[in-house]
C-alpha cells in the first residue's frame, strides 16, 4: 500500500464519518462536503492503485529481462 492509497482510504473514511454526522444533524452543506471528500478519496486511492500496477509491471519486466 502506497501513500496515495492510504490517504485515499483515510479521506473516504472521514467523508463517511462526516456524512453520518451530517445526516444526524440535517446539515446538507456538511453532507455535500462529506460526499466531495469521499470522491476525492476515491480518486486518490485509484491513483495509488495505478501507481502500484505500474510499479509491479516494471518490477515484473525487469525480472523477465534479467532472466532472458
Amino acid at each position: 500500500m502506497n501513500k496515495d492509497q492510504l490517504a485515499g482510504n483515510l479521506k473516504i473514511a472521514l467523508g463517511r464519518l462526516h456524512e453520518n454526522l451530517a445526516k444526524v444533524s440535517g446539515d446538507q452543506s456538511r453532507r455535500r462536503h462529506a460526499l466531495q471528500l469521499q470522491e476525492a478519496g476515491e480518486v486518490q486511492r485509484t491513483i495509488g492503485n495505478a501507481r502500484e500496477i505500474i510499479k509491479d509491471s516494471i518490477r515484473h519486466a525487469a525480472k523477465r529481462h534479467m532472466s532472458a
